[in-house]
């Protein structure tokens, strides 16, 4: 029970500190003044960015499921585990945790959809194709000049500032509240986990339970 109920945690635990290579990715030690020799676009790169993200951010609330699944002994093969399947299953406050992180996740859950069932992008600024454009000649060419549908001057520095701020934004305000749920869900977990693991223990009879121990005065 406990080395399953910790490969769920462990896995958990990994996806979340990976959201640590998006940070990575948003706040780079330092930005070319040219991407020509980077491996990426510009666009690109915010693209990349937005895509491990997503799918990072969102998939937490599925790990968070099969931890559940696990701790509480459901039985569930994980294609089952989805709420609307466990929602019956578990205690209201471990419910209402998990329907806060969906909650939060809002919008972004909804993009992630978009991105990865229908392929449909984000949009990093008010001229996204001139900056698609632009980001593309000067990786591949020698810049693009001239003007955005809005009249303004191109400019692809700034086109992806604009689109890495949106990006920062959304990763420091999901974050911030996700470390927040999860420290709730992990100390709802820790009370169920210990009601079931210490008859396991105090029944073990291979002889490194407590009170075989303490019998023999250890």
């Amino acid at each position: 029970y406990a080395y399953e109920v910790g490969e769920y945690l462990h896995a958990l635990a990994r996806r979340v500190e990976s959201l640590n290579l998006v940070g990575d990715m948003l706040w780079p030690e330092s930005i070319p003044d040219s991407f020509k020799d980077f491996p990426v676009s510009r666009y690109d790169w915010l693209t990349i960015s937005a895509d491990v993200f997503l799918m990072r951010y969102i998939s937490v609330v599925d790990c968070c499921l099969l931890l559940i699944n696990s701790v509480y002994e459901l039985n569930l093969t994980p294609q089952e585990c989805v709420i609307r399947k466990i929602e019956k299953l578990i205690p209201k406050n471990i419910l209402n945790t998990i329907s806060e992180m969906i909650a939060d996740q809002g919008h972004l859950r909804s993009e992630r959809n978009r991105r990865f069932h229908h392929g449909q992008e984000r949009g990093f600024t008010d001229d996204d194709q001139v900056f698609k454009m632009a980001s593309l000649f000067e990786y591949r060419g020698n810049g693009l000049k001239g003007n955005d549908q809005n009249g303004r001057k191109i400019n692809v520095t700034r086109s992806f500032n604009e689109g890495l701020v949106e990006l920062q934004r959304d990763f420091n305000s999901t974050n911030r509240q996700l470390i927040r749920r999860l420290n709730k869900l992990y100390n709802d977990l820790h009370i169920e986990f210990e009601s079931r693991f210490g008859p396991r223990i105090r029944a073990a009879t291979h002889g490194l339970n407590a009170g075989k121990n303490k019998n023999n005065g250890l």
